[in-house]
C-alpha cells in the first residue's frame, strides 16, 4: 500500500498511517487508492463489488508485496481479518502458508491485548 500514500493523501488529507488509526478505509476507498484515483462520493460501484475488485488486485500481486504490506502498514484487527479472509478464499490451503501464519499469529496477539 506505500506506493499509494500519494493517492491515500490526495483522496483523504491523511497518510495510511493515519487512516489505519481512524479505522481503516472501506471497500470503495481502498479500490480508488489501490487504482490511483480519486474518491467519487457519486459513484454507483458498491461495497461488494469493490471488496471483489480489491480482492483480485490483492490476489494478482505476488505475496511477497503482500507481506510487505502488512510488515510496513499499521493494519486494524478488521482490515488484518479481512486480509486473511481472502487469502483463505481465493488461494488452496498451501499458498501462501507463511503469510496465513504471520497474520494469524498478528491478530492473536492483538485480541490477547
Amino acid at each position: 500500500m506505500q506506493q499509494h500514500e500519494k493517492q491515500a493523501l490526495r483522496n483523504h488529507g491523511q497518510t495510511l498511517k493515519r487512516l489505519a488509526e481512524r479505522g481503516g478505509l472501506g471497500w470503495i476507498e481502498m479500490l480508488c487508492v489501490l487504482e490511483n484515483r480519486e474518491y467519487d462520493f457519486r459513484t454507483k460501484l458498491t461495497e461488494e463489488v469493490a471488496r471483489i475488485k480489491v480482492l483480485e488486485i490483492i490476489k494478482d500481486e505476488k505475496s511477497h508485496h503482500l507481506e510487505l504490506c502488512i510488515d510496513n502498514y499499521d493494519f486494524t484487527t478488521t482490515e488484518l481479518v479481512r486480509i486473511y479472509n481472502m487469502l483463505m478464499n481465493y488461494s488452496d490451503s498451501c499458498e501462501n502458508l507463511d503469510l496465513k501464519t504471520k497474520i494469524t499469529k498478528m491478530i492473536n496477539k492483538r485480541i490477547e491485548k
